[in-house]
């Protein structure tokens, strides 16, 4: 992920409590000043999530201050944002600040909202595992079925037991997946 900060205006402004889950995380940031040219001073990105950002770095923004934030997101796509300052605290020789997105299109939120939750891997072994049992389960059950009729009343008495039993299992297969 890559992330550019240039400054926008600087305006007087509130504190605000976080509104989001915050995803901690330690990347190196690269600065912009006004005129998007590259400005040599440290600064990382310390957390982000679907509101905002914290910000480390040893330049002076003050509450209600405004930047730009760039965001760069899979398959080259770039988002463009403004930011405001809402708290600040000194730690040391850099400065903490809490950022807020402003005026996010839709479409960027659901960008930012990727990067922060990447849609889950589907378990392609388990789902081949979990179709090739049923399959041979269906097989084993015509088989019986198409036997003699002592060995068709036997199965058909015990299937109720077979799935209660099969529907404990798959419950507590479920729960120690979770």
């Amino acid at each position: 992920m890559g992330l550019t900060l240039w400054p926008r205006t600087r305006a007087g402004g509130k504190a605000e409590n976080r509104r989001d889950h915050r995803h901690f995380c330690d990347f190196k940031l690269s600065l912009l000043d006004g005129s998007r040219r590259s400005v040599p001073r440290p600064a990382f990105l310390t957390d982000m999530s679907r509101s905002g950002l914290g910000l480390r770095t040893d330049l002076p923004f003050s509450v209600g201050d405004k930047l730009g934030v760039q965001l760069a997101l899979a398959g080259g796509r770039r988002i463009d944002a403004s930011c405001t300052v809402r708290w600040t605290r000194s730690e040391g020789f850099l400065n903490s600040y809490g950022l807020e997105f402003e005026g996010l299109a839709r479409r960027d939120r659901a960008g930012i909202a990727s990067l922060l939750e990447p849609a889950p891997e589907v378990d392609r072994v388990g789902l081949f595992l979990q179709a090739g049992a049923s399959i041979v389960l269906v097989l084993v059950f015509a088989d019986l079925m198409a036997g003699s009729d002592a060995v068709r009343s036997s199965v058909v008495g015990a299937l109720p037991y077979v799935l209660i039993f099969g529907g404990c299992l798959a419950g507590l297969w479920a729960s120690f997946r979770s």
